[in-house]
């Protein structure tokens, strides 16, 4: 699964959890449960910087999780 760095960075600012749709803290990749259920590892790579491996670590927590469509918050709607 390929992930768009902005999709990434609207879920961290979203309040809505990718893998279930549940609430989450905003700033958080995932809710408290999904993040539970993630390997010890894998919970210390979603601390990872985007662009340093962030992406690589929430596409393995979405195939470990079995997501397949990811919930992604509504585009942001740019004036122009």
């Amino acid at each position: 699964m390929e992930l768009d760095p902005h999709q990434l960075v609207a879920s961290l600012r979203s309040t809505v959890c990718p893998c279930c749709g549940g609430r989450k803290k905003e700033g958080h990749t995932l809710c408290g449960v999904d993040y539970g259920r993630l390997s010890p590892r894998l919970r210390v790579r979603l601390y990872d910087e985007l662009g340093r491996g962030y992406e690589e670590a929430v596409t393995e927590a979405f195939e470990f999780l079995r997501v397949e469509f990811p919930t992604w918050p509504a585009a942001e709607r740019r004036s122009t």
